[in-house]
C-alpha cells in the first residue's frame, strides 16, 4: 500500500512539473511593452506596403525563411486582396498578443475579451507576437493576422492569415448586437436583415483559425428569425391594393450607402427601363409595405428596392433607394 501511494505521488508530481514546463504566458494589447509594440507597428506598416506594391525587398527583410517558402508556393495569398482592389492600404490594430511557450510548434489559442473571438496559431519560436489588423475594404473589411517569431535576427514573420471581418468597420458580432436591438424594438424584418448578414459573414469551417465566440449563437439566431419571418409572411406577396399589382418576391440583406439595409425584390409589369414610372410605383409600394408589415419593418430606415420583369426575380433589375432618415 505504501509503495502504491509513493508511486502515485511521484506520478502527480511529474505531471505537475510537465504542465509547468509547458505553460503558456500571454500578454495582450496595452500590457505589452510599448517599445515592442512600436517595433511591430513599423513592421506591420512595411508588410501592408509590401502586399500592396509587391515589393519583394520589403518581404525579404520581414520574413523568416519558412514563411518565404510558404509565400512563394502557396495559392492562398492575402496580398491578392490588395492587388484585386478588395482592400485599401488602411488598417488599424485590432488586437495584439505576446505569447511565450518554451515548447515549440504548439497550437495556441489567444482570445480577445474585448472583441469576442479566438485566434489559433502555431508557434515556431518560444516567443511569438500575434498582430491582428483590421483592414478597410471598399465593402467588405478583413482581419489580417500576422504571426511573428523572435529569432537571433529579431522579429520575423512566420505566418500571415486573412479572414473575413464584416462591412464598413462592423463585424458579424456587431451586426448580431444590432439585430438584437432591432428585435427589442419590435422591428422583426430589420432584426432579420442584420442577423442574416451577421450569419452570412460567419465562416462555418470547423478548422478555421479565427472563430467568433458567438458563432453558433449568431447562426442559430438568424435561422430563428428567418423561420419567424417566413412563418408570418408567405412570399411571393401580391400587393392587390396597388393598381399595377406588383409582387414582393423576397426580402434579404443588401449592402448600399455604407450600411446593410432590407432589400425588397419585386416583380412588376412596368418595364425596368421606365425609371419615372417605377419611382411612382415605388412610392405606392412603400405605403403598402406599412400595411403589409405593420410595425415589423422600420420604414424610416434605408430600403433598397429592386424591380424585375421576371416573376422569379431573375435577370436584369432596376435599383431604387430610400435613404436613411436617421443615423445608424
Amino acid at each position: 500500500m505504501l509503495k502504491i501511494t509513493i508511486r502515485f505521488i511521484m506520478l502527480v508530481t511529474s505531471f505537475v512539473a510537465l504542465q509547468s514546463c509547458n505553460s503558456t504566458d500571454i500578454i495582450e494589447n496595452n500590457d505589452i511593452d510599448p517599445k515592442l509594440r512600436k517595433i511591430i507597428s513599423a513592421k506591420n506598416d512595411s508588410l501592408v506596403t509590401a502586399m500592396t506594391t509587391s515589393n519583394l525587398q520589403i518581404y525579404y527583410a520581414l520574413e523568416s525563411p519558412e514563411y518565404k517558402k510558404h509565400r512563394q508556393t502557396s495559392r492562398v495569398r492575402p496580398s491578392n486582396l490588395f492587388k484585386k482592389g478588395i482592400l485599401k492600404q488602411q488598417y488599424k490594430v485590432y488586437d495584439e498578443f505576446l505569447v511565450t511557450n518554451t515548447e515549440r510548434y504548439v497550437e495556441t489559442g489567444v482570445t480577445s475579451k474585448k472583441h469576442g473571438y479566438t485566434f489559433t496559431f502555431r508557434n515556431d519560436k518560444p516567443q511569438s507576437f500575434v498582430s491582428l489588423l483590421k483592414v478597410t475594404g471598399y465593402q467588405f473589411d478583413s482581419v489580417i493576422a500576422v504571426t511573428y517569431g523572435l529569432t537571433d535576427e529579431g522579429w520575423k514573420i512566420y505566418a500571415v492569415d486573412a479572414f473575413g471581418f464584416g462591412n464598413w468597420g462592423l463585424s458579424s458580432a456587431d451586426y448580431y448586437r444590432m439585430a438584437k436591438q432591432q428585435d427589442e424594438k419590435g422591428f422583426l424584418i430589420n432584426a432579420y436583415i442584420y442577423a442574416r448578414n451577421a450569419s452570412d459573414l460567419i465562416d462555418r469551417s470547423e478548422n478555421v483559425k479565427l472563430k467568433w465566440n458567438e458563432r453558433d449563437d449568431i447562426v442559430a439566431y438568424a435561422k430563428e428569425l428567418e423561420e419567424e419571418v417566413y412563418d408570418k409572411y408567405t412570399f411571393p406577396v401580391v400587393l392587390h391594393r396597388v393598381h399595377t399589382k406588383p409582387t414582393i418576391i423576397r426580402i434579404e440583406p443588401r449592402a448600399i450607402l455604407n450600411e446593410i439595409v432590407p432589400g425588397v425584390s419585386y416583380y412588376t409589369n412596368i418595364s425596368v427601363t421606365e425609371t419615372e414610372q417605377l419611382n411612382q410605383e415605388r412610392e405606392v409600394i412603400k405605403r403598402e409595405l406599412k400595411n403589409l408589415f405593420k410595425k415589423d419593418m422600420d420604414l424610416n430606415a434605408s430600403i433598397l428596392y429592386r424591380a424585375y420583369n421576371d416573376p422569379d426575380g431573375q435577370g436584369t433589375g432596376t435599383y431604387m433607394v430610400d435613404k436613411n432618415k436617421k443615423s445608424r
